[in-house]
């Protein structure tokens, strides 16, 4: 288990992921649209002279637009520089979590999901980050 986690609000949906993928969490400014890309592409950004793709998770879920995304959770690949659209974000220490049954989100793939875990306040589903971001590279 990772020593800590950072969870997405989606909206309808918390999802987590280890801390460790993700360099940090910037505010959603100066987006450019990209014309004819995939309803889930919610634009781009320029980061540290980089572009930055800016994935809509809510989007690429299936998932009912909910509130406004506001914050982009930035990962860094060497091939792939993206960057996690979410409402807010939270870090949260393993040591405040619990496993708990699967919670079955509506995800199209639940093998994107590894665990579903629940600290006092919520819950949330810890992804396998490297499965989805093979699931957005097969879709573009």
């Amino acid at each position: 288990m990772p020593e800590q986690y950072i969870v997405a609000n989606l909206g309808l949906l918390r999802c987590g992921f280890d801390a460790r993928s993700a360099t940090e969490a910037l505010p959603l400014s100066r987006v450019a649209r990209v014309p004819f890309s995939p309803r889930f592409i919610h634009g781009v950004m320029n980061h540290q002279g980089r572009l930055l793709t800016l994935v809509n998770l809510s989007r690429f879920f299936d998932l009912e637009d909910g509130e406004a995304p506001r914050i982009a959770l930035v990962v860094d690949r060497q091939e792939l520089s993206l960057g996690f659209c979410a409402v807010d974000v939270q870090v949260v220490e393993q040591r405040d979590v619990v496993r708990i049954p699967q919670v079955k989100p509506y995800l199209r793939n639940q093998s994107w999901i590894t665990e579903s875990l629940s600290t006092p306040n919520f819950e949330f589903q810890h992804l396998d980050l490297q499965r989805i971001i093979d699931s957005i590279e097969e879709s573009l």
